[in-house]
């Protein structure tokens, strides 16, 4: 297909994932759009400013002094709070150019893979508004600058006539700027079950046609003249949006349900869904990969499969009719609202039991409060979009009407933030859950297609209730965490994985019983992306539950993943060093109070505590460093050493010892690993040549977020060792694992970006 092909000049070409400083000419294909800073947060190493975005088509690159011709699309990020800046301008910016990230951890969101489907195959960075210097003004008569002056019109009207609390939220939902909702707000609706809400989808699109269709047969005398007129309208409101995907797939949707009832065709059936996919597919392949299009869809074929059971049945028996015409009009109308309320829910139910399988393997969450909430919020959320588009409509030529209206959304926004916020905080409303295996979800909806589709051999009664449970043990003997516990249970063997988290330090252990630890847990700038990198590729792993997790030292950027991360992955048990609380800070006193509202034990640990022992494996874990009575100059130089032995082979984690902590180290009696964690993320002042002496490492992994230094790979090489950065390679595993012979492998593997790849292997025999 040819959406798949780029042209050979693409300027992403001759880039590589770390930014390069880069020249470029390029038009503008959309107005900026702010990017808000995240609120503050004490456990940030450094805190992020408002930014915009806007995309670019290139069409040259300054090579020395000559300007060469290239092509291709980007997303300019500009580190400033607005731009002067228009669809169809020609511009010139001095920024930093890369290529988009590969997942570099099992589980991880893959950046270059979304932005591929963007027609996107490299980012451009530019750190100040002074950076971008507009060449040329576009034609005033683009329609796309038509457009984005409406949308900034209206998302200013928002912010006039609505409170500052809900007008971020009415912008997200009305215009699909949902970048100016936050994420402490964005996760709470995620755990109530309600997070299609937040982006415009076929719900919004199809409350915006029924009433458009209403009005359009008010003031349009002929039905298909009106339907065709909301078709038009709703493909309007699309592009006033800026035709985001989720927006032209909703709109694709009630556009070719329009008209069919134009056309007086049935709307609500498959064939309707099938003529939306197909111009989903013409629209843009990637969108029907995407998570949010398959809920869609599947949302849909669940209300047409089940119509029968969600539409109102009139009565044939004429008593009854005869009592319901008796009944007083309170009567009637109470019913009509409990038939109509018990209907919403049985579709909200519907809906829910249908989707769970995808929601759970995609984004690790199973929102039981979803069921009660999604109805409750029809209320609101209906009368949130119709008084916004009023303030849309009339802001510009009745104010005191859009005041009314403002005042009604404004309102309707409040009751529905104050539900959502209500259900999920409700104990136990939601469970984060590794999820069950892709392959159990694909073919659990191919069954439910073929029982759709084959009627005739539908089991019933007791024999489908036992085929359903047999089926339900089937995904929870497949899944992940199911899946781990056969390996432990068959495989006698350890893992260390070190995570790749940027300029930072996670590294889970797996112990042979089943215990699963974590060697620090932080990274620098702001947390939220390392709690979702953790979590992930825990949850890919089949890890639910930690045991215990150690902080080496008390630097934001081996501790601020850890809050956040407790809140979807429970840890019993934080281990740090006496050291860690005597320098007090706003960042340390956060953290220690998070773990303790998340009912974690913090427990002291010095050199000479063993902390694991198992005289079946031939294994222990203890600590070499830092001693209780002697503090050290700085918290790098009290940084835990943590030593893993097993039948002979010997593994270190340092953390960021350095100074007279690593002089201490040094002075105990010599050790040859084969596995070592290179102190400070690799840092050339981590004295690597006296470590790598003392150690003699086989095998070095730098946790870190920039490529290796090539004075610290000389200095381990000379000692023999290898050396591996999580930067450069993703997450690095290593397996170590005892054969029934009694001889042991070990095994060093890197993620790929799809699997597991091996790095290096070691063996050696039962007798060593």
């Amino acid at each position: 297909l040819c959406w798949r092909w780029f042209p050979k000049n693409d300027l992403a070409w001759s880039l590589s994932e770390h930014s390069q400083p880069a020249m470029i000419e390029g038009v503008a294909l959309s107005g900026p759009r702010l990017l808000p800073a995240p609120p503050p947060n004490p456990l940030a190493t450094r805190e992020s400013e408002e930014r915009c975005s806007v995309d670019l088509r290139v069409t040259a690159v300054r090579q020395e002094d000559e300007w060469q011709s290239c092509s291709g699309r980007t997303r300019l990020i500009v580190d400033a709070a607005s731009l002067d800046i228009q669809a169809g301008d020609r511009l010139r910016i001095a920024g930093f150019a890369r290529r988009p990230s590969r997942s570099h951890n099992p589980g991880e969101f893959d950046e270059a893979k979304f932005h591929r489907g963007q027609r996107r195959l490299f980012l451009l960075r530019a750190t100040s508004a002074d950076a971008v210097q507009v060449v040329q003004r576009g034609s005033p008569w683009s329609p796309w600058r038509w457009l984005q002056a409406v949308r900034a019109g209206g998302n200013s009207m928002l912010w006039r006539y609505l409170g500052r609390t809900q007008a971020g939220l009415a912008a997200a939902v009305l215009l699909g700027l949902r970048e100016q909702v936050d994420r402490d707000r964005t996760e709470s609706f995620m755990q109530a079950g309600t997070i299609h809400l937040l982006a415009i989808s076929g719900l919004h699109v199809g409350i915006l046609a029924m009433g458009l269709m209403f009005a359009a047969r008010f003031f349009l005398r002929h039905r298909r003249i009106a339907w065709m007129a909301a078709a038009g309208l709703v493909l309007a409101y699309a592009l006033l949006t800026d035709a985001r995907p989720p927006v032209m797939r909703a709109a694709a949707l009630v556009g070719v349900i329009c008209v069919g009832r134009c056309l007086g065709r049935p709307t609500l059936g498959f064939n309707t869904l099938a003529a939306a996919g197909l111009l989903v597919l013409a629209l843009n392949p990637d969108s029907l990969f995407h998570t949010g299009a398959q809920l869609s869809f599947l949302a849909v074929a669940t209300l047409s499969a089940c119509g029968p059971l969600l539409l109102p049945r009139p009565t044939d028996d004429p008593i009854e009719r005869l009592i319901e015409s008796v009944r007083p009009w309170w009567s009637r109308s109470l019913r009509a609202i409990a038939g109509w309320s018990f209907r919403l829910w049985l579709t909200s139910v519907l809906v829910w039991l249908v989707a769970l399988p995808l929601v759970s393997q995609r984004f690790h969450l199973v929102s039981l409060v979803a069921i009660i909430a999604n109805p409750i919020v029809w209320i609101p959320i209906t009368l949130a979009l119709f008084s916004g588009f009023g303030v849309l409509l009339s802001g510009p030529v009745a104010p005191p009407l859009a005041e009314t209206f403002g005042w009604i959304c404004d309102r309707s926004f409040a009751a529905l933030e104050a539900i959502v916020m209500l259900a999920s905080h409700i104990p136990y409303s939601h469970v984060w859950t590794a999820g069950p295996a892709l392959s159990w979800v694909v073919i659990t909806y191919l069954l439910l297609g073929a029982w759709y589709v084959l009627s005739q051999y539908r089991p019933r009664g007791s024999i489908l209730c036992l085929l359903l449970i047999a089926w339900l043990a089937v995904g929870l003997t497949t899944s992940p965490p199911a899946m781990r516990q056969w390996r432990l249970a068959t495989h006698d063997e350890m893992r260390l994985t070190f995570l790749s988290v940027g300029h930072g330090c996670c590294v889970v252990i797996e112990l042979p019983d089943g215990q699963v630890w974590l060697y620090d847990c932080g990274r620098l700038g702001q947390p939220d992306t390392g709690e979702r990198i953790v979590s992930e590729s825990l949850w890919e792993m089949g890890i639910q539950h930690v045991d215990r997790a150690i902080i080496s030292h008390a630097d934001a950027d081996h501790y601020n993943i850890l809050p956040g991360l407790m809140q979807r992955v429970p840890v019993a048990e934080v281990c740090v060093s006496p050291w860690m609380f005597t320098k007090r800070s706003e960042a340390l006193s956060t953290f220690e109070r998070a773990v303790e509202q998340q009912g974690a034990l913090f427990q002291e640990i010095d050199a000479g505590d063993i902390l694991w022992e198992s005289t079946s494996n031939a294994m222990s874990i203890d600590v070499l460093h830092p001693v209780a009575e002697t503090s050290h100059s700085t918290d790098n130089a009290n940084s835990i050493v943590l030593r893993i032995r097993r039948g002979g082979q010997t593994m270190l984690l340092p953390g960021d010892l350095e100074a007279d902590g690593m002089r201490r180290v040094l002075a105990q009696p010599s050790t040859h690993a084969q596995l070592v964690m290179a102190p400070h993320h690799g840092s050339i002042r981590s004295s690597p040549d006296s470590f790598g002496s003392w150690a003699r490492p086989e095998w070095v992994v730098v946790s870190g977020g920039e490529p290796t230094d090539p004075r610290l790979r000389q200095a381990f090489a000379q000692h023999g060792a290898s050396l591996f950065n999580t930067d450069e390679l993703g997450a690095i595993r290593c397996t170590y694992r005892t054969r029934r012979d009694g001889s042991r492998v070990s095994l060093l593997e890197h993620w790929s970006g799809t699997r597991w790849q091996t790095l290096a292997r070691a063996q050696r025999p039962a007798y060593l």
